[in-house]
This record gives C-alpha cells, sequence and structure tokens, in this order.
C-alpha cells in the first residue's frame, strides 16, 4: 500500500473509531485507482464490505 493510501486508511480507521456508532455518511475524493486498496483495507480491519458507490468527475486535466 503506497504511503498516501495507508494516510487515508488510518484517517478513515480514525473515523471509524471516533464516529462508528453515528449514521453518517462519508466521501473520499481520491482517484479510482487508490480504492481497492481502501476498500481492502477497510474489509480486513473491520469486516466492511462495499454496499454501494457514486464516481463523480470532480476534475478534468
Amino acid at each position: 500500500m503506497r504511503d498516501r493510501d495507508e494516510r487515508l486508511l488510518r484517517t478513515l480507521c480514525r473515523l471509524h473509531e471516533e464516529r462508528g456508532g453515528e449514521d453518517i455518511e462519508v466521501a473520499v475524493v481520491y482517484g479510482a485507482g487508490h480504492v481497492a486498496a481502501i476498500v481492502h483495507g477497510l474489509c480486513h480491519r473491520y469486516g466492511y464490505r462495499p454496499r454501494s458507490a457514486e464516481w463523480l468527475t470532480v476534475a478534468s486535466l
């Protein structure tokens, strides 16, 4: 896992620990190439499973 992916995963884990009991929505603005590492990390650490997603283009370079 790349450093950038690991930093995001740590942040999402902290969010899970601090707000996991609340019914909240979280948006992650990241490139699609990073999603697999994050999904794998959340599945492995917390048993999360993807349920839905919405892909948006926020910038075209």
